[in-house]
């Protein structure tokens, strides 16, 4: 699991109401675990977002995600765009204080977003952004998880990796 080298992590969890099928739930529960569980410092920024994020900074061990899990239930809309301008902020702002480290974003999810525009919006603003500051090196990356088999959400991601190839990358088995 190459990604998984030294990096700030954040963990954007959807938790909307589509997440309820009990598959989807547990696939999601058990990808999140083993991932933070391989990742270099588990000291992770996770985020279940649906209508609006929920933000838990440093998360450090395993009882707690599984606790996590088990007081947040699927419900509501997947609000994307607001869970990803958040993590984008946090990584802007950890980047002014320690230039040289990576940060990924692990976004788990199993449909499109509410708004495939602003995220998409989002994504244009912030490879402008990169373009300018000469960031060019990788310092930030979204990595996808798809929950389930919906091809909507697969055609909607997959045209944001063909956009923003050295920004956004479909995770696989």
């Amino acid at each position: 699991m190459q990604f998984l080298e030294q990096a700030d992590f954040i963990f954007l969890i959807d938790v909307s109401g589509s997440m309820r099928a009990p598959e989807k739930w547990s696939s999601l529960n058990l990808l999140v675990t083993s991932l933070w569980k391989n990742t270099h410092n588990q000291k992770n920024d996770l985020c279940f977002f649906n209508d609006s994020p929920s933000w838990f900074k440093q998360v450090s061990t395993e009882e707690k995600i599984l606790e996590l899990f088990h007081t947040h239930f699927p419900e509501g809309n997947t609000n994307t765009d607001l869970a990803l301008k958040q993590a984008l902020n946090k990584h802007f702002y950890r980047q002014k204080s320690n230039s040289s480290q990576k940060t990924k974003i692990l976004l788990f999810t199993d449909g499109t977003p509410d708004n495939e525009s602003h995220v998409l919006k989002r994504l244009k603003e912030i490879a402008l952004k990169l373009k300018k500051m000469e960031k060019t090196d990788s310092k930030l990356i979204i990595s996808v998880f798809q929950i389930g088999d919906d091809d909507k959400m697969n055609i909607f991601f997959k045209s944001l990796a063909d956009k923003f190839p050295t920004l956004v990358s479909i995770a696989t088995d």
